[in-house]
C-alpha cells in the first residue's frame, strides 16, 4: 500500500503546485499583514508537503476503516469530508483573522478538491487497481497540473 500512498500525496502535490502556485498566486502576491513574504514561503515550502503527506497518510488510514473500496466512493469521501472540515476551520480563520475571504474560498476548494483525488487514488488501490496503472494516470495529471501552473505562472507576470 505504501505505492498508493506514494501515488496519492504525489498527485496531491501537484493539484497544490496548481492551486497555489498558479490559481491563488495573484492572491498571494498581493499579500497583506496575513501573508508572509514569497522569500519566506519558500523556505517553508517542505513544512506545506510535510503536511499534506500527513493528511495523505491520515486519510489512508480514515478510508481503511471505513473499508472503502474505489474511485468513486474513494473520491465521494475525500471530497465530503475535508469540505465540512475544512470550510469549518476556515470560517473559524476568519473569524480571528485579516485573511481575504477569495483566499479562504481557494483554500477550501483546494483541499476539498485535493483530498478527493487522495481519496480516489487510495480507493481504488483499495479496490484492487494495480498500481503502476496508478502511477501512470498519476503521472499523466501531473504533467497536465504542471504544464498548467507554468501556463498561470505566465499569465499574472
Amino acid at each position: 500500500m505504501t505505492g498508493a500512498l506514494s501515488a496519492a500525496w504525489t498527485l496531491s502535490l501537484g493539484l497544490d503546485f496548481l492551486f497555489n502556485g498558479g490559481l491563488l498566486a495573484p492572491l498571494y502576491l498581493a499579500g497583506g499583514p496575513f501573508l508572509l513574504s514569497p522569500e519566506e514561503s519558500l523556505r517553508r515550502f517542505p513544512l506545506g508537503c510535510t503536511a499534506g503527506l500527513i493528511l495523505t497518510v491520515g486519510f489512508w488510514w480514515f478510508l481503511i476503516r471505513l473499508d472503502v473500496r474505489g474511485w468513486a466512493e474513494g473520491f465521494r469521501y475525500g471530497l465530503s469530508i475535508p469540505a465540512f472540515v475544512w470550510g469549518a476551520f476556515l470560517i473559524g480563520l476568519f473569524s480571528i483573522s485579516t485573511v481575504p475571504i477569495p483566499l479562504l474560498l481557494g483554500w477550501w476548494a483546494g483541499q476539498s478538491f485535493q483530498l478527493a483525488l487522495v481519496g480516489g487514488v487510495l480507493g481504488a488501490a483499495a479496490a484492487g487497481v494495480r498500481i503502476s496503472q496508478l502511477w501512470m494516470l498519476v503521472a499523466l495529471a501531473i504533467i497536465v497540473l504542471c504544464t498548467l501552473t507554468v501556463i498561470l505562472q505566465y499569465s499574472v507576470n
